[in-house]
């Protein structure tokens, strides 16, 4: 795993702005992040959130020369959109992923973006209507494309299936934010408590946070709590676990091609650290782009 650490601010004028020091650190990230992509030849994927969203402004910004000719890089969205506020949908999956890919100045693919599919089924469905939204996502060209069949992915998710032909099976690189401890899913949260009768207390017992809406589940929970948290997790739409999961064991593996960067994550922040260190723990990232604050804290607790 490597980490690289960048700065939220001019050197001895720390700004106690969010906002300003998301932008500051997504510009000074954003130079990596482009020659991580400048160099790859495969598929790239794009979660949602603020930091991801700095990092893709800090690209534009760049405007570096577009890649060669001939040179292949697809960057595909991995969630569906919040369901929440205008300026939230800014920073939703599919448009940074368009975005992204314009900064690149490659074509984005022709009809993927999931812009019309919700993150989350809502909880107080029956099993007849959730069976009927799972059919209608299916007719979706573009979640075919990235995600494949629902029953595929249900079947073996975590498989290494060498004829797998969906962009989210031989994800190359997957560019991703993290969320603060206690704070799973950011803006896309609320539709989640909107239905279901899930109380947010009873989901900060099951989950620590969420890494590109891949939830990471506290440990030690009971049969209950299990259940529970396996019914949530069928209410995803996006990137599954055992996804995110195959796109860091390949890159970490010796014989890796050409050094893929496989799960690189974008985070800043003390309240990051918790997560980041369980995540890390679980073999989930590959790559660390943070700020001098996060690694500090990350030093304390991974000593």
């Amino acid at each position: 795993m490597t980490v690289r650490i960048f700065a939220t601010g001019e050197a001895g004028r720390p700004t106690g702005d969010v906002d300003e020091r998301t932008r500051f650190f997504g510009n000074a990230a954003a130079r990596h992040v482009h020659e991580l992509l400048k160099s790859l030849n495969g598929s790239c994927g794009v979660t949602w959130g603020h930091s991801i969203g700095a990092v893709v402004q800090g690209i534009e910004a760049l405007r570096a020369p577009p890649r060669a000719r001939g040179e292949l890089l697809r960057i595909v969205p991995l969630c569906g959109d919040p369901m929440v506020e205008d300026s939230a949908a800014l920073f939703s999956s599919s448009v940074l992923a368009e975005r992204l890919s314009s900064a690149m100045g490659i074509e984005t693919p022709k009809g993927l973006s999931l812009a019309m599919l919700p993150a989350w089924l809502p909880g107080d469905f029956s099993v007849a209507e959730v069976n009927t939204v799972w059919k209608l996502i299916g007719e979706m060209h573009a979640y075919s494309a990235i995600f494949g069949g629902r029953q595929m992915r249900a079947a073996n998710p975590t498989s290494a299936n060498k004829t797998s032909t969906h962009y989210a099976s031989r994800l190359d690189m997957i560019l991703t934010g993290i969320s603060a401890s206690g704070r799973p899913l950011g803006d896309g949260r609320g539709p989640l408590f909107e239905s279901g009768g899930l109380k947010e207390t009873t989901f900060k017992q099951l989950v620590l946070a969420d890494l590109g809406g891949v939830l990471i589940e506290k440990g030690y929970l009971s049969q209950g709590q299990k259940s529970t948290l396996s019914r949530l997790k069928a209410r995803w739409t996006g990137l599954s676990e055992g996804e995110l999961r195959r796109c860091a064991e390949r890159a970490a593996r010796p014989d890796s091609r050409s050094h893929l960067p496989g799960v690189v994550v974008v985070a800043l922040g003390r309240q990051k650290a918790e997560p980041l260190r369980v995540a890390v723990e679980r073999r989930l990232v590959n790559c660390l782009l943070i700020d001098a604050e996060l690694a500090e804290e990350l030093a304390l607790r991974c000593p």
